[in-house]
């Protein structure tokens, strides 16, 4: 794959801006794309035509794909944003665990996808990036809470996150974001290479 991967970056630089921001976003949004993944972060430097791009076609290409953004953060440099899927967020969000968990550091009972996600731009605001953005972006709750509380636990497994419990539970879920990210960057290879 990394192969593949290099080929797919070496391709794009040649692309002009927005087909290749089209290309980037795609290509990191394959596990939410394919199901497998609620939301990513995502950041885009302002120094590079990827920014202006995004200003001009980023919500109109993620409207898209059905799904929807927000601006954690921006700075003088860079901005980072929450892409994601509203039906998988959903689940995860009124999942009776990560409720009770997200009402525990402040979040509403029975909240809804928009408020989950305006609640956590407050807080990413003030924490600067609170602990759990981890379930917003599909980490397992066990593992987002043995992260938060600095325990002694011995990290297992590193990945996609740092895996303190379930390892078998963690190698099935990156096993099915590598696949998604594969299946992807194939299927934009053999269009890449089709119109070079």
């Amino acid at each position: 794959m990394k192969t593949n991967v290099k080929m797919f970056y070496n391709l794009i630089t040649k692309l002009d801006a927005h087909s290749y921001l089209k290309n980037y976003l795609i290509y990191h949004l394959s596990p939410v794309i394919k199901g497998v993944k609620p939301a990513i972060t995502l950041s885009i430097s302002k120094k590079k035509e990827l920014y202006n791009a995004w200003l001009e076609i980023g919500e109109q290409l993620l409207a898209s794909l059905d799904l929807k953004f927000t601006l954690l953060r921006e700075a003088s440099t860079s901005i980072i944003l929450y892409i994601y899927d509203t039906n998988q967020l959903s689940e995860v969000i009124h999942n009776e665990e990560v409720a009770i968990f997200l009402q525990m550091v402040g979040y509403k009972q029975n909240t809804n996808v928009n408020e989950a996600i305006d609640m956590l731009v407050e807080r990413y605001a003030l924490y600067n990036c609170p602990h759990e953005l981890g379930v917003f972006l599909g980490i397992p709750l066990k593992d987002v809470v043995d992260f938060m509380h600095c325990s002694d636990k011995p990290c297992i497994l590193c990945g996609y996150w740092q895996v303190y419990n379930d390892v078998d539970e963690a190698i099935a879920i990156f096993a099915q974001y590598d696949k998604a990210k594969n299946d992807i960057l194939c299927d934009l290879l053999q269009e890449l290479k089709a119109t070079s």
